[in-house]
């Protein structure tokens, strides 16, 4: 799998850390080369399955562990990332002196 971070630009990767997201790749075996931050190993392919099924590459899950959206590739993240800071952003109060 290929690194997300790549192709979001650094506004996107600072508001995702900022909300919590974390970046985790999804991995069949637990001696596979980590590429990005964290890494889950996959002992059931349950996963797998999930992405062969939906023809997904990546999601994007809330920080209440909601899916936000999905893409069918990495190239459209930047887009679906985007759509979810326009929504955080409605109900963002920005802070009074």
């Amino acid at each position: 799998m290929n690194d997300p971070k790549k192709v979001l630009s650094e506004e996107q990767i600072s508001f995702l850390e900022d909300i919590g997201v974390k970046f985790i790749e999804i991995s069949e075996s637990s001696e596979d080369k980590v590429a990005i931050s964290d890494k889950a190993v996959d002992v059931d392919g349950k996963y797998k399955q999930y992405f062969k099924d939906t023809g997904l590459e990546a999601v994007v899950v809330r920080p209440d562990f909601y899916l936000f959206g999905g893409t069918e590739s990495l190239a459209e993240l930047p887009i679906l990332v985007e759509n979810l800071s326009k929504q955080f952003s409605r109900f963002m109060i920005p802070a009074t002196a």
